[in-house]
């Protein structure tokens, strides 16, 4: 297993800016449609492929601890933002705080790293292929479950189990948690990193072509559900095709290589930096743009493009300084 792989540190950059452009729905007051399209074929790769890195890159320590070293790294910046989060937003309702940020509730602004560390610690306990599998397998079928609870809950309408799913969306929002996304994502590239590529995806040729194909099917899906009703989360997220679209993306990452003077290291920071820091200033330019208005020094809020641009530029800034300081209380921030 590689530790380290230039192609995807780009693209773990590009989506950083794609998880920015969700947050700030860019294009969203320009064109709806174009926007809707962006959001849901590009956009929303972003997270499942964040997953699926990280669990092929993970390897636990081999010892009887709990907690793996890699979640223990993650926990400060993981309280840390939350905390920010928190306190920049004002919004101090405790039994919000403790569902969002004990149980990785998607209200949380951080139930991606949630996530993913209830994710790591599960996968440290898997001691085998066999055992690996079955919990794919098994995780996978919540995946698909939760989609009729996500973008096709239009189908849930009117059955038995509307008034359960409608109960679970109460509770916890939608499916944005480490049962319906992180676990099955995330064990996904676990096993590769462990066991290898699939055979089907052992060469590029192989990936481009399932990539397509996979992304076209993805394009019919996201038509689809486009002209149902809302959903019982009130947003569609995620398809049954988006699991081999990210799979192939990665598998043929993976493949390609390439050797650029470029700074990974660098990269890999630059985009967890965005990841951690970007709601924080979201609300901060937000607040400064709600500011402006009041006291007339701007006629309207920033619009949505312009404020993607400013979280963006600012949010890598940052990040570039708290790398270039090198500062040891600064660098548990990501």
């Amino acid at each position: 297993m590689q530790k380290t792989n230039q192609a995807v540190d780009f693209v773990k950059l590009f989506f950083a800016y794609c998880i920015v452009g969700i947050h700030t729905v860019i294009l969203q007051d320009v064109n709806y449609d174009c926007w809707y399209y962006i959001q849901h074929m590009i956009f929303r790769i972003a997270v499942p492929f964040f997953f699926m890195c990280s669990g092929y890159f993970y390897k636990p320590q081999k010892d009887d601890s709990l907690l793996p070293k890699q979640v223990q790294r993650l926990i400060i910046p993981y309280f840390a933002w939350s905390i920010a989060f928190t306190i920049v937003t004002r919004d101090f309702d405790l039994k919000e705080i403790l569902k969002g940020y004990l149980i990785a509730s998607p209200g949380a602004s951080m139930w991606f790293v949630a996530a993913l560390m209830i994710s790591m610690v599960i996968l440290k306990l898997i001691k085998n292929k066999k055992a690996l599998s079955i919990a794919i397998c098994i995780s996978m079928i919540f995946y698909f479950v939760g989609l009729f609870l996500d973008s096709y809950s239009e189908i849930t309408r009117g059955t038995i189990f509307e008034p359960y799913a409608l109960k679970y969306i109460e509770l916890f929002g939608s499916t944005r948690n480490f049962v319906f996304i992180g676990f099955p994502m995330t064990s996904i590239g676990y096993y590769i990193g462990q066991y290898g590529i699939p055979k089907l995806l052992k060469n590029k040729i192989n990936c481009v072509v399932t990539f397509i194909v996979a992304w076209i099917v993805l394009f019919f899906e996201v038509n689809f559900v486009k002209n149902m009703s809302n959903t019982f989360s009130e947003g569609w997220s995620y398809f049954f095709l988006l699991p081999l679209v990210v799979l192939s993306l990665l598998c043929f990452l993976l493949q390609l290589n390439i050797n650029l003077n470029v700074n990974t290291f660098l990269l890999r920071k630059i985009s967890t930096g965005i990841y951690f820091s970007h709601l924080v200033i979201l609300v901060c330019v937000n607040t400064l743009g709600g500011i402006l208005c009041k006291f007339n020094i701007i006629e309207q809020n920033f619009n949505t493009v312009l404020i993607f641009l400013l979280v963006s530029v600012i949010a890598t800034i940052f990040s570039i300084v708290v790398i270039k300081l090198n500062n040891k209380l600064l660098n548990k921030l990501f």
